[in-house]
């Protein structure tokens, strides 16, 4: 954190705890109405090895000075390299990121933080994208008021194209 315009900075501050030598990486963070950073990431801390297990979507909020509240699991099973977006609205935060089936399907998810929880994820599309692999290409989500954005890249049946979806609410 910085204070003064990036001229000098605290010391670092890891959203974890679990210190696996795992990957914990594309992380997202937004303000919070009471000065805290809002942050998720993609976690494999449950993931026996680097390419097996499944990686998790966390949360977490930062103080300015440091002091980290505690870890959530957004979803237990999630894309490992896709990554992450958040954004506030007058109800709450909302998380978007590329979620990951047992059969590979990389649809969007996202949920919502309201009175101090999480929804459970739900599919935003249903594009059906079915991938064993690497996609590095998650969503983007932005919002105004209520009003809230998101988009994404996909391609089922080796055709691709970006998605907008739009909520008023």
């Amino acid at each position: 954190f910085s204070k003064d315009g990036g001229t000098t900075w605290t010391k670092p501050v890891l959203p974890h705890r679990d210190r696996k030598k795992r990957q914990h990486g594309f992380p997202s963070f937004i303000p919070t109405a009471d000065a805290k950073l809002a942050a998720i990431w993609l976690d494999g801390r449950n993931m026996p090895s680097e390419f097996e297990g499944n990686m998790a979507l966390m949360y977490t909020t930062i103080a300015p000075n440091g002091t980290r509240g505690p870890e959530t699991q957004i979803d237990a099973r999630t894309c490992e390299c896709c990554k992450t977006s958040m954004a506030a609205t007058p109800d709450g935060l909302i998380a978007a990121w590329r979620d990951r089936s047992e059969k590979e399907i990389r649809d969007i998810s996202i949920a919502r933080f309201a009175s101090g929880k999480w929804s459970a994820p739900v599919d935003l599309t249903k594009d059906g994208w079915e991938i064993d692999g690497c996609l590095v290409n998650g969503p983007a989500v932005s919002s105004n008021g209520k009003n809230v954005a998101v988009t994404w890249f996909t391609a089922p049946g080796d055709k691709p194209e970006v998605g907008l979806m739009m909520s008023a609410d």
